[in-house]
């Protein structure tokens, strides 16, 4: 993405590197970036990213750090201070005191107090989600879903820990402004094992919270990596053949293919209700079912995101990941999917691309939507030039290079659409240094012509 419109060539003019407190500064965090959310926190809309970096251009900035499309701000409350470790997801969410930034991952304190592993960003100041028993959850958190269960909206927090504010909560728990509770039902169990995915779905039978990950068992009951939440109890997502899937659950995404509201799942699976699916199956009020084309049925290797996208040339979900074939045909890491059959993205060069697609996200440059795609991968359809990221417009593939005709040199971890003062843009950020011909620093903007870095305006 030149700075604010300008050629990639002139970056180094705009975004000089020099020396502050000791520090050799770049454009951008200097370590990946790995959740992205844009929130008006009272200064009009910002683009807030966390990661594991510990500077931002020259500054010590660390974890998370709020854009405005002109410079860069610390989250620092009075006493100087942000977060402690790095953020892993974010989530807005109103509980009752206004809507704020809540960010989950893995650290210990914010603004010196202790908050484990999330914390609440009201705009000035960092505070911890304390109930009568204690703040925080004690483990890791991966995912956040914000989901009315009947008692009003309250943000559900995934993970990989087993008690929350004091209270045993295994993997997964609901924090409603003012206190922390367990998603137990009846067994009072939670989850056994790790939940890495969030989504909210009606299958007909009202809203219910959709989790997914590598665990066996919700609530006493064999539920097999996906289980959905109804504000009362969990249930295993169950046909007459089987309960759940074989294998890990790591993407959820609703979308109606024209048949009807679904919920797609994608993952490392071979089976979804004892049906053979492979890594992808989709999930309604009639069950479970396969995605299967004439020439055959799902991937054939793991499925790491789900984006449902329309556009000019019709709504379709796209499938990503490791894969080389969907429906038995061979596509390029991703495939799409119409609702009746399978169809490669774009002009397939079989064995030209290597690595995967990690994330995707719709983006508008001003002619239409267009998928964006990131991951570590090089050689997408064919084309010379596209490495870590690419956008599909439902007609041909495109790197995002500038006028030096690069892209981004190592993997993509988050892609996020975001209106600066400049224009609506897209945000890339993920493990690499260079993106066209300049150092980025693992941020980049992507204008729909070409990169520009992230610098404080002058």
């Amino acid at each position: 993405m030149g700075l604010f419109g300008l050629p990639a060539a002139s970056q180094a003019e705009t975004c000089t590197p020099r020396w502050a407190e000791g520090l050799f500064c770049h454009p951008g965090p200097d370590d990946p970036v790995r959740a992205s959310v844009v929130w008006d926190d009272g200064s009009g809309d910002a683009l807030f990213l966390g990661g594991s970096f510990e500077t931002v251009g020259c500054d010590r900035i660390e974890y998370a750090v709020r854009w405005d499309g002109q410079s860069w701000q610390g989250l620092t409350g009075d006493s100087g201070e942000g977060l402690s470790g790095q953020v892993r997801c974010f989530a807005v969410y109103d509980d009752g005191h206004g809507r704020a930034l809540y960010a989950g991952g893995q650290f210990e304190t914010a603004d010196d107090e202790f908050v484990y592993n999330i914390a609440r960003w009201d705009g000035s100041d960092w505070s911890a989600l304390a109930g009568p028993a204690g703040a925080g959850v004690n483990g890791p958190v991966s995912s956040l879903e914000v989901f009315d269960d009947g008692s009003g909206p309250a943000l559900f927090v995934a993970g990989f820990f087993s008690e929350a504010g004091g209270v045993e909560a295994s993997n997964v728990a609901k924090w409603n402004g003012s206190s922390w509770s367990a998603l137990g039902g009846p067994g009072n169990s939670g989850v056994d094992g790790v939940v890495h995915t969030l989504e909210t779905f009606d299958d007909g039978n009202g809203p219910s919270l959709y989790v997914g990950g590598y665990f066996s068992v919700l609530s006493n009951d064999e539920v097999q990596h996906i289980g959905r939440w109804d504000g009362e109890n969990w249930s295993p997502l169950a046909s007459a053949q089987g309960v759940g899937t074989s294998n890990r659950v790591l993407a959820l995404e609703a979308f109606d293919d024209g048949n009807g509201a679904a919920l797609y799942v994608g993952g490392l699976f071979s089976t979804a209700g004892g049906l053979a699916v492979s890594h992808i199956a989709k999930w309604d009020d009639a069950g479970w079912s396969t995605l299967t084309g004439p020439a055959g049925t799902g991937t054939n290797s793991f499925v790491f995101a789900l984006e449902a996208v329309e556009h000019e040339y019709g709504k379709a979900l796209y499938v990503a990941g490791l894969i080389s074939e969907a429906g038995g045909l061979e596509v390029d890491r991703i495939a799409r999917w119409d609702g009746a059959s399978w169809s490669p993205v774009g002009t397939q060069q079989s064995g030209q691309i290597s690595g995967s697609i990690a994330t995707m996200t719709t983006y508008d440059d001003g002619t239409g939507p267009s998928l964006v795609v990131g991951g570590f991968f090089s050689g997408l359809g064919g084309i010379e030039g596209i490495m870590g990221a690419a956008t599909w417009d439902g007609a041909e593939w495109s790197p995002l290079v500038g006028e030096a005709g690069a892209s981004v040199s190592r993997e993509v971890y988050a892609i996020k659409e975001f209106e600066d003062h400049t224009g609506t843009h897209i945000y890339v950020g993920g493990r690499f240094t260079h993106a066209g011909i300049g150092r980025v620093n693992h941020i980049v903007r992507w204008d729909g012509s070409s990169w520009s870095t992230l610098c404080d305006s002058e």
